[in-house]
């Protein structure tokens, strides 16, 4: 695919259409300005505290959640609603230190509940909808600037849908998108602007995309290219510039990206390599803190935990976590894994930590101390219903 400036793509905008040939891929999720998923453990930063908190979805489809205290250690699980159908996703309400939950529940509507500022927990709240059967569960983008939180989704029509709570804390009434998504979406906001961009896999299988402007109002959708396979996307903004970088599955199975410079051209799509394991939700990256490296983790073809990373200079690595290069391989970080990993920044320091369900179902967990060694694996018990999913809350 040739570079794009934004100025290009609205001119091409009313020549351009998404395509409504391709059948539907399965999937279940929700977004919500930040990061999220479905039927997987959720990962946020409870508001104005030093702790880190994690939310899934019970096997017996109750929404549980688990707190890590300033000391390092874990409270023990506490029960905060039933009758899941998603995973969870949490996200911090802009400019506050309220916390909200949002999920599917099995009436196919979306629901929430909140954490207040005290720590305790509002009652859930059904805000119905219609949603896609087979999508994974809510991700967020926050748009700081507005003081709004908005959430996305698929509808039952394959659309996309979405909702805004404004800065004097209302939910406006659900509002439709269109397009045709054959993924969850997932949502970014654009690095040195107010801009929120949804990125999703249309039914042609490639990478399409809208936006929503400062004045508020969506431009139409608009594809990317690509040959997308897989049911994730993961966006990252690069270390201490304004470029987003988007990764996915491809149809080889293998990782590809393609990034938006600070001018807002796209790039081609780059294939990174690696064997991902199969048609699932796999993928995930984060920037490794306090340093200019981006990671990418992802459940590989053997089913173990994998990652890549990138460079200060652009450059990818694949080699162990020692940095001892080992030509044409990811850098295993052991353990099977039943599903996508989630990355997390431990409160306070610069660890950045990765959660993940295990074979026996349980949530497990390793982190990646300041000098870049990786510590050994550690359960965390429970009964996952699902794969793990992770919400940043600043």
């Amino acid at each position: 695919m040739h570079a794009n400036t934004f100025s290009l793509l609205q001119r091409q905008l009313d020549r351009r259409r998404l395509l409504r040939t391709a059948a539907l891929a399965g999937g279940f999720g929700i977004l919500a300005a930040g990061l999220s998923n479905g039927f997987n453990p959720t990962a946020a930063l409870a508001a104005s505290t030093p702790v880190l908190q994690l939310f899934w979805r019970e096997q017996d489809a109750s929404l549980r959640t688990r707190v890590r205290n300033a000391d390092g250690s874990w409270s023990a699980e506490q029960n905060l609603a039933s009758s899941l159908s998603s995973d969870p996703v949490a996200a911090q309400v802009p400019f506050t230190n309220v916390l909200h939950v949002f999920w599917w529940g099995q009436d196919a509507a979306l629901w929430t509940r909140w954490r207040n500022p005290d720590g305790t927990w509002s009652a859930v709240s059904r805000f119905g909808g219609s949603l896609f059967d087979g999508q994974e569960g809510p991700a967020t983008p926050a748009v700081v600037s507005l003081e709004v939180l908005q959430v996305f989704y698929r509808g039952a029509d394959a659309a996309l849908y979405t909702r805004l709570r404004d800065r004097h804390g209302t939910w406006q009434a659900e509002q439709r998108l269109g397009g045709f998504l054959a993924s969850d979406p997932i949502g970014a906001q654009l690095p040195g602007s107010v801009t929120v961009q949804v990125f999703y896999r249309g039914g042609d299988g490639a990478l399409w995309t809208l936006w929503r402007g400062s004045d508020g109002n969506w431009t139409d959708h608009f594809s990317l290219g690509g040959s997308l396979d897989g049911l994730d996307i993961a966006a990252v903004q690069l270390p201490g510039t304004t470029v987003l970088q988007l990764f996915y599955q491809a149809a080889d199975n293998s990782v590809w990206t393609v990034w938006r410079d600070d001018k807002g051209n796209w790039s081609d799509h780059m294939g990174l390599g690696g064997v991902l394991g199969g048609y699932f939700r796999n993928l995930r990256a984060a920037a490794v803190p306090n340093s200019s490296l981006v990671q990418v983790f992802y459940r590989g073809g053997d089913g173990g935990l994998w990652t890549k990373w990138r460079n200060p200079d652009g450059s990818w690595f694949p080699g162990t976590l020692t940095a001892v290069p080992i030509a044409g391989y990811d850098a295993g970080l052991g353990h099977d894994i039943a599903g996508r990993p989630i990355a997390a920044q431990v409160p306070g320091t610069n660890i950045l930590e990765l959660f993940y369900r295990g074979p026996d179902a349980a949530i497990w967990t390793k982190w990646r101390n300041t000098d870049g060694n990786w510590s050994d694996e550690q359960t965390l018990g429970g009964s996952l219903g699902g794969d793990l999913s992770a919400a940043w809350v600043s």
